[in-house]
């Protein structure tokens, strides 16, 4: 019952949603994905978000902030990002990115991929990773990769809500789970 009485934030798929709509009637959908992860990573930068989200920065002074720091990015960008900051949700922004990319991916009928290996996984290995899994799903396949060297050999796959655990340390947790629950006779 812990959080009786505390207002919920809203989701950041409504507005991901509406700006897919609004994107794909204008044919930016490709466009505004990338945009979106341009914002993304600006707004971890404290400058930005330290102005936009200070209470003495007033609406017009955000405004003219935010159309000269997006002045690149396309007019649904640069709203998007402004309706975020009236309504105090720039924290949602990492939210309506993704779920923006899951609504590209859809679209283009795409399974993303979130890879973690113990090193840096070359073209060729890369590859081979796409090929499995694109033959899993059975669509085509857009890997983010990252490094864990707590995974210490092989690799975890993540594919929408599906783990597949091809890692050294997956299989030995694996292994001293059998270990642990078998009941160690003597021989006889």
């Amino acid at each position: 019952m812990g959080n009786v009485g505390m207002p919920r934030l809203p989701s950041g798929k409504r507005y991901a949603q509406a700006a897919f709509a609004i994107a794909q009637e204008r044919g930016l959908t490709d466009r505004l994905g990338e945009e979106l992860g341009d914002i993304e990573r600006a707004l971890i930068g404290e400058d930005l978000m330290g102005v936009l989200s200070h209470a003495k920065v007033s609406p017009a002074q955000k405004e003219q902030v935010v159309r000269h720091a997006l002045s690149g990015m396309s007019a649904i960008a640069q709203d998007l990002l402004l309706v975020l900051v009236k309504r105090r949700l720039l924290e949602l922004a990492p939210q309506v990115r993704s779920e923006y990319q899951r609504l590209l991916d859809e679209h283009h009928g795409r399974a993303r991929v979130q890879v973690v290996s113990a090193v840096e996984l070359d073209a060729q290995e890369q590859g081979q990773v796409s090929a499995f899994v694109r033959g899993l799903v059975k669509k085509e396949v857009a890997l983010d990769s990252r490094v864990d060297p707590a995974v210490l050999g092989g690799l975890f796959l993540r594919v929408g809500d599906r783990l597949v655990d091809a890692s050294a340390r997956g299989r030995l947790e694996e292994l001293r789970k059998r270990l642990a629950g078998d009941s160690f006779r003597p021989q006889s």
